[in-house]
């Protein structure tokens, strides 16, 4: 042994600790063989499942064109084999995917076609759960309520719960046949229906965030009170004259010394709502710079506004 000899000329001490060094390390040795050795045969074959997928193609035989598209054919087949194929069988039996995807489907309904007919400029304010709970409310006998008659006007509404619910359940039938129609449809494929009820529920929320949110009729009726007013103070206070001109500012100004109740205070109207019922009532051209043509201030406003 060639690292033995070294080991000769030093003292006794160092040839017990080289010894007991030279035991540990074949000790070791014997155990990392009977490790290995010992490696459960599940473990390989978890290992061989995990990586066919993969091993498409590679056979005896021509190799695979897509190996991608032979995993999603495999994941197909399995959906596929977990759901009935006889179609009254299809149209009874519901799992867990399927109740997910009515739900999806019914909120994408009670938002209405907006996401997909927005871009042609219309279908905006087609509200399905508006439409459903007024047919309820007159099938119920409860059109005269509040709720619904604001719902019939266009306005903002707060229906009851109970017919909250009544709505949710028709929507929720709604989705379900489709569901089951769409699953007959595509041979039972089910993953195809529940991606699709996903990508429609994510358009029909990102579409009512920014849809305009329906107003009250109490601030319809505020708002058709103030034009009022601006029109009585327009009548009294504005002349019409081609050469004219007039500066929004001194309009806005003239208004709020026109009423009183508006002159301590310009949380009850803003400026912009004034200038805004400026436009509707003449549609003046209004310049870059402020002024409107071809309308100005009467003479006795001119002095008390300057």
């Amino acid at each position: 042994f060639r690292l033995a000899s070294p080991f000769a000329k030093h003292p006794p001490s160092r040839q017990i600790h080289c010894q007991d060094l030279t035991m540990r390390l074949t000790v070791g040795t014997h155990a990392a063989r009977s490790l290995v050795q010992r490696v459960p045969k599940a473990l390989a074959r978890g290992v061989l499942v995990m990586a066919e997928p993969y091993a498409v193609g590679f056979g005896s035989g021509p190799p695979a064109v897509d190996a991608g598209r032979a995993v999603r054919e495999r994941a197909e087949g399995l959906s596929r084999a977990k759901l009935p194929t006889d179609p009254v069988e299809l149209l009874t039996t519901l799992q867990i995917p399927d109740l997910i995807a009515a739900s999806l489907l019914a909120i994408a309904f009670a938002v209405g076609p907006g996401p997909w007919l927005a871009p042609l400029g219309i279908g905006t304010d087609i509200r399905p759960s508006r439409y459903i709970g007024l047919a309820a409310a007159r099938a119920l006998g409860r059109s005269e309520e509040q709720w619904a008659r604001d719902a019939a006007d266009g306005f903002s509404y707060d229906a009851p719960f109970d017919m909250q619910i009544i709505v949710a359940l028709i929507l929720f039938i709604s989705g379900l046949l489709t569901d089951r129609l769409l699953l007959l449809a595509l041979d039972g494929s089910g993953t195809f229906v529940l991606s699709l009820s996903g990508s429609l529920v994510i358009a029909a929320a990102f579409f009512e965030l920014i849809r305009p949110q329906l107003q009250s009729r109490q601030d319809f009726e505020f708002k058709e009170a103030q034009y009022a007013e601006f029109e009585s103070f327009a009548e009294a206070e504005l002349d019409f004259s081609p050469s004219a001109s007039c500066h929004e500012s001194d309009i806005v100004r003239s208004f709020r010394l026109f009423y009183p109740k508006y002159r301590a205070s310009s949380s009850l109207i803003k400026d912009e709502d004034i200038e805004r019922m400026m436009r509707k009532w003449g549609r003046f051209e209004r310049t870059p710079a402020g002024y409107y043509k071809g309308i100005e201030l009467k003479e006795n406003v001119i002095k008390s506004v300057f």
